[in-house]
């Protein structure tokens, strides 16, 4: 396979709480990155005695999967020993999850660094508020783990953003309540290389994106690794998002690519592969139950609050509802509705069900709902809402919607398909 090209990692500036990374590329990658060619990561304390063998990890982190589906080299002045080691053996995940594509790439360090450090603290768990995260911080809160938020959609500069405000406030309240520390991060990791472009080359080839199926776990992990380093943690918690015996395709976060990872003296565990969602669910509603208190959770991931009027909204609040939940009893969880659910939903699917993904989330999420709510039966608290939903046909439905937005909408279709395509 011949080597097409190179990301040069030119130069690293670490001052206080900051690390600035500037690199340059070849020219057949150019089209993968913005104009800037710069990456950087903002913590929220000093982190500058932290060995730059260390600090390099986030900007790998992100940078090797393009160098193994480009087969080009990462060149690089130094890093972790224990991290370089460990990419050999996530590429080896990649290229079982993709295995009709050959991965090629290498990363080459001047230095290779031994840094090793006596466990202080069990636990670190990257921690974004939504049921998966709570669901493992339940599991593991006896570690005392340290809760690290990352937010990656900056672009060349942070900038206020009411979305990470919010996560902030509602992670901080979380950690107090629970006695648990948390830290958060700000940087333009999800940004700096061109999503989209990476597709259009390579998503059929793959038959994933390069955000889902490459990028975002491996990254998230990354940039805890300094974090952890600092605090001297045994272990990363990440929290599953798919279930053992799932239909999950190819994802950047999952078990055989997340145990692979290892840094200094400090490794990752994926937690909750063996539950479901409606397990982790029912977690939640015992806690909320014991504490008898607001026990948030944050499912609308680029929204300040959850809308209520999303399929990840729907489908958590069908779940909640599921383990006896009523409609004044959801607001423990930050679900606020006006009207009745049956009203609020069946309005809304007549509304936006095509927008829906009934196809791909019935299966996987659906059917263990069906299943709990018959199993829960006598503790169901909203009746007309479970029947509704139980006798609601999403497929034949959506199917309806579709066809009749694409005949109110021919005209804007069209103009999209034509003038769309003349464009690109």
């Amino acid at each position: 396979m011949k080597t097409q090209g190179h990301v040069r990692l030119d130069k690293v500036d670490i001052i206080g709480n900051r690390i600035d990374y500037f690199f340059s590329v070849s020219d057949d990658l150019k089209k993968f990155f913005e104009d800037e060619l710069h990456m950087f990561v903002e913590y929220e304390e000093n982190i500058e005695n932290i060995p730059l063998s260390i600090l390099v990890i986030p900007f790998v982190a992100n940078i090797m999967p393009l160098m193994w589906i480009t087969n080009c080299i990462l060149w690089i002045e130094e890093i972790d020993r224990e991290y370089y080691d460990s990419l050999k053996q996530i590429k080896n995940a990649y290229q079982d999850m993709y295995f009709s594509y050959k991965l090629g790439g290498v990363i080459v360090p001047v230095k290779v660094i031994t840094n090793k450090y006596e466990v202080k603290r069990p636990a670190a768990q990257l921690f974004s508020g939504g049921l998966d995260s709570i669901a493992t911080c339940i599991r593991i809160v006896g570690k005392n783990p340290l809760l690290i938020n990352i937010y990656g959609w900056y672009k060349n500069k942070i900038i206020q953003n009411d979305v990470f405000d919010s996560d902030k406030k509602n992670i901080t309240d979380f950690g107090i309540k629970n006695n648990l520390e948390t830290k958060f991060v700000k940087s333009n990791f999800a940004t700096f290389i061109i999503s989209k472009e990476v597709d259009k080359k390579y998503s059929k080839k793959l038959k994933s994106s390069w955000w889902f199926g490459l990028q975002h776990g491996m990254s998230f992990i990354g940039h805890a690794i300094p974090l952890a380093y600092k605090y001297n943690v045994e272990n990363i918690y990440i929290a599953s998002s798919y279930s053992l015996g799932e239909e999950r395709g190819s994802c950047s976060s999952d078990p055989v690519v997340d145990i692979e990872i290892k840094y200094s003296s400090g490794g990752v565990i994926h937690d909750g592969f063996e539950l479901i969602r409606q397990d982790k669910i029912r977690l939640v509603v015992k806690k909320q139950n014991e504490i008898n208190d607001k026990y948030t959770l944050r499912v609308c991931s680029f929204n300040d609050r959850n809308c209520c009027k999303c399929e990840k909204c729907f489908r958590t609040i069908l779940g909640l509802v599921a383990e006896g939940k009523s409609k004044k009893e959801l607001e423990q969880f930050d679900f606020y509705i006006d009207k009745e659910l049956k009203e609020h939903f069946s309005e809304l699917m007549d509304e936006k069900i095509h927008l829906f993904g009934v196809d791909e989330e019935y299966n996987d999420y659906w059917i263990d709902i069906k299943k709990r709510i018959l199993e829960n039966k006598n503790n169901i608290t909203e009746e007309e809402f479970v029947k509704w939903f139980l006798g609601y046909n999403f497929f034949k439905q959506r199917k309806r919607a579709v066809l009749r937005y694409r005949i109110t909408n021919i005209v804007p279709i069209l103009k999209r398909k034509i003038f769309g395509e003349n464009k690109q």
